[in-house]
C-alpha cells in the first residue's frame, strides 16, 4: 500500500495523468485543426489511396495478374492510368508521387490485409460449426515446400462449404512440421480442434502414416476427427492400376506421352530457328 501511495505522488504519475486526461481535453487533433490547402491535400490523398485499394481488390477478386513484364506495363498500373483518365486528382497524384503506395511491398501488404479480413469473415461462421481438415503438401517452382490448408464445413442451411484458408511455407514435410503449421493456422483463425470431425489427405506416409503420420497426431488431439483418403487421388490410383493391367490402354498412354514429348521438342526447335 505504501508503494502505491508513493507512486501516486510521483512525477511519472503526474506526467501520465496529464498525457491521458488533461491534454486530450484541452488540445484538439492537429490533423483536424488543419485548414486550407493542407486539409484539401490530405483528403485528396485519402481518396486516391482508396482507389488504389479498390484497383487491387478488383484484380485479386477477378483472379487477374497484378504485375507484368515490367512495372509500367503491369495490369495494376494500367488500371490506375485508365481510371486516372476520368479523375484529374488521381492523375496528378500518380504523376507527383511516383511509386508511393504502388510499390511491390505496398501491393503485397495491402493484399495481405484484404486476405486477412476475408478469412476472418468466413471463419466467424465456421467457428460455430463442425469442420474437417483438408491438407496437401507440394514443392513450388522455387523448390520450396508449401502446405495447402482448406476447411470443409456445414452451414445452418444445411449446405456443405469448402473454403481455402491459405498456403503456408514450411521448412520440410515431416509430420511434426505439418502438425505445428496446422495448429498455428487454426489458432490464427480462432478455430479449435475440438470442433474438428474429419481429416482428408493423400496417402503418403507423413500424412497417413499409422505410427507417426500427421493424421495420427491430429487424432491423438481430437479422436473424433475421422480420417479418410482423398477420393480424387484414390480414383487416380485406381485408374493407373487398371491401365497397367490392360495392355491396350497401357500402350495407348505410352504413345500419347511420346507424342507430347515429340510436340514439345519440335516446338522448341521451331522457336530456336525463328
Amino acid at each position: 500500500m505504501l508503494r502505491f501511495q508513493e507512486h501516486q505522488t510521483s512525477e511519472c504519475q503526474d506526467v501520465a495523468v496529464e498525457y491521458e486526461m488533461v491534454i486530450p481535453r484541452t488540445h484538439g487533433n492537429i490533423v483536424d485543426m488543419t485548414r486550407g490547402t493542407a486539409r484539401k491535400t490530405r483528403e485528396e490523398n485519402r481518396i486516391c489511396f482508396d482507389k488504389i485499394i479498390e484497383s487491387l481488390q478488383y484484380l485479386a477478386r477477378q483472379g487477374i495478374a497484378i504485375r507484368g513484364n515490367d512495372d509500367e506495363e503491369s495490369n495494376f498500373i494500367q488500371l490506375l492510368k485508365l481510371r486516372a483518365k476520368v479523375d484529374n486528382a488521381l492523375e496528378n497524384w500518380l504523376s507527383s508521387r511516383g511509386d508511393t503506395y504502388t510499390s511491390h511491398e505496398i501491393q503485397n501488404e495491402l493484399i495481405s490485409i484484404m486476405a486477412n479480413h476475408t478469412t476472418r469473415d468466413f471463419v466467424t461462421e465456421i467457428s460455430n460449426n463442425y469442420f474437417s481438415l483438408i491438407c496437401d503438401e507440394y514443392t513450388d517452382i522455387n523448390n520450396k515446400e508449401q502446405l495447402t490448408f482448406c476447411l470443409r464445413w456445414i452451414g445452418d442451411n444445411p449446405e456443405a462449404h469448402k473454403d481455402f484458408i491459405g498456403f503456408y511455407q514450411i521448412p520440410n514435410i515431416e509430420a511434426d512440421t505439418i502438425t505445428s503449421a496446422i495448429k498455428d493456422a487454426l489458432v490464427r483463425s480462432s478455430l479449435s480442434l475440438s470442433n474438428c470431425r474429419g481429416q482428408c489427405y493423400d496417402g503418403v506416409s507423413n500424412m497417413l502414416g499409422k505410427k507417426s503420420g500427421f493424421a495420427k497426431r491430429i487424432s491423438e488431439l481430437q479422436p473424433k476427427a475421422f480420417v479418410t483418403h482423398c477420393h480424387g487421388l484414390s480414383l487416380s490410383l485406381s485408374v493407373r492400376d487398371t491401365v497397367k493391367d490392360c495392355q491396350l490402354l497401357s500402350h495407348t498412354v505410352d504413345t500419347a506421352k511420346e507424342l507430347v514429348v515429340l510436340a514439345i521438342f519440335l516446338s522448341e526447335k521451331l522457336f530456336l530457328v525463328t
